[in-house]
């Protein structure tokens, strides 16, 4: 039998991962991690004239785990600090590459059921935790919490989108790396504040999705058992212009229709990473600017940023509700398919947004009774 190679592993798994999930998204996402960290971290520790088959099987143990992906943290980390969400979508890339091993028969038991194990009561799920975190302390790595972040404010949008003015766009050389990074930040702050999108689903929007003759949008329905598959949405023309900018671009150096609306400018895809470092650039020009105009500042703790893709998401989803569109459509809009996944943008953020919305309301009872008396069938009875 012909040995087993890295790069056998990684095609096999590639084409696994399309053929189980139907799409190249999650192989999309997955393949990076796997070939730029774990596979380059097993390399150096595979021990010379051992088999790869024998190696994986019988060497990678649980510290092995750890060490890499506190690899992965190093090179994902942007100024020292790097979302603890990172941590989970690693070893979920790494789990998943084992249940293919297994397809291939080989097998790591002991590895496989420790990524399959439940976070919360896995006492050898909380040893890797424990060796992760110090591997991360090791390294002064600073693990940024998930944030449970309120809405972005009307003045703090303002300010934001100044820097994002479509002048300043449509100037814009798309063949130097910044300004591509630019007009693509542009594009992702803007959808979600107009369509409060979950982070995932904005992501994996394709060129193809796009239809520039009619200046429209099409997102997928996460609830196609209605009979509806997508909706389809006219932009602001600005917007457009910024979107066809960049899809004409990409057409024009090699990507294809079915290729990601959104991406890095070496082809890989974009992650919650990719607008971090800039929102938070742009909140310490606002606290700047506020200061500057003997203004109050808002204390932007831990908890409390409004700069994030949640705050632009909260901010897109209370503008829907405002104008009366049914949560049940926002939801099929806003979520994806996955979204009972445990990683997925719970209906908690949504049902925030609408407690937020009656919050506003100081008077509910007026509120209720003015929505009861525009009944069509009110004058009637």
């Amino acid at each position: 039998m012909q040995e087993l190679m890295f790069s056998e592993v990684l095609s096999g798994f590639k084409s696994y991962l399309i053929e189980s999930t139907g799409t190249t998204n999650t192989a999309d996402a997955y393949i990076p991690k796997i070939r730029d960290t774990f596979v380059l971290y097993l390399e150096s520790k595979k021990i010379e004239g051992q088999s790869l088959s024998d190696f994986l099987e019988r060497s990678v143990d649980t510290p092995m785990i750890a060490e890499s992906t506190v690899e992965y943290l190093k090179k994902t980390q942007i100024e020292g600090q790097v979302s603890e969400s990172a941590i989970n979508n690693y070893l979920i890339a790494v789990k998943q590459l084992f249940v293919y091993l297994e397809r291939i028969h080989v097998k790591n038991t002991n590895i496989l059921s420790l990524l399959m194990e439940d976070v919360q009561k896995s006492q050898r799920r909380a040893e890797l935790l424990k060796l992760i975190e110090s591997g991360v302390q090791r390294e002064g790595i600073e693990l940024v919490p998930l944030q449970k972040d309120p809405p972005i404010k009307g003045e703090e949008l303002q300010y934001l989108l100044q820097d994002l003015d479509p002048i300043k766009m449509e100037g814009l050389d798309l063949s130097k790396p910044q300004s591509y990074s630019k007009l693509q930040q542009c594009i992702m702050i803007k959808l979600f504040i107009l369509l409060g999108l979950k982070p995932q689903k904005l992501y994996d929007i394709r060129i193809c999705d796009y239809d520039l003759e009619h200046n429209q949008i099409v997102i997928p329905s996460a609830n196609i058992k209605n009979g509806i598959l997508h909706y389809r949405i006219t932009l602001p023309n600005a917007l457009h212009d910024q979107i066809k900018k960049l899809i004409l671009y990409k057409l024009e150096n090699g990507y294809t229709r079915s290729d990601l609306l959104l991406s890095k400018s070496t082809g890989t895809p974009v992650d919650q990473t990719y607008i971090v470092h800039y929102l938070k650039t742009v909140r310490e020009g606002y606290e700047e600017y506020v200061k500057d105009n003997g203004k109050e500042s808002n204390n932007y703790s831990e908890g409390n940023n409004t700069f994030t893709q949640t705050g632009l998401q909260k901010y897109g989803l209370i503008q829907m509700l405002k104008t009366g569109i049914d949560p049940t459509i926002i939801r099929e809009l806003s979520n994806s398919s996955k979204d009972n996944d445990s990683n997925g943008f719970k209906d908690d953020i949504l049902d925030n947004c609408q407690d937020y919305v009656l919050s506003e309301e100081p008077n509910r009872s007026r509120y209720l009774d003015s929505h009861i008396r525009a009944i069509p069938t009110f004058d009637d009875l």
